[in-house]
């Protein structure tokens, strides 16, 4: 056994809910992915939570996606939907 394997304990299952933060937004707005070249540039979702780490100084928008998929985005990577962003 190396020095690594005995420093490291065996885990099967972290509860991760003491290190994360999660906080629902009830009445999402509607946002486009901004930037150019990601495989959601320029898509429009709708915002439904903010996650971080509970020490960490930063912060992702989850958004849910017209398809159901949802993702995380730094918030300066989204912005509003106006008019001449509007799918509708």
């Amino acid at each position: 056994m190396s020095a690594q394997q005995a420093i490291m304990p065996v885990t099967t299952a972290i509860d991760v809910r003491r290190f994360v933060r999660f906080e629902a937004i009830e009445d999402g707005r509607q946002v486009f992915v901004g930037g150019m070249g990601g495989k959601r540039s320029q898509e429009q979702g709708t915002t439904i939570g903010i996650i971080s780490l509970k020490k960490a100084g930063s912060y992702e928008v989850l958004v849910q996606f017209a398809d159901g998929k949802i993702e995380s985005f730094t918030p300066m990577s989204l912005f509003p939907v106006t008019e001449e962003h509007r799918d509708d």
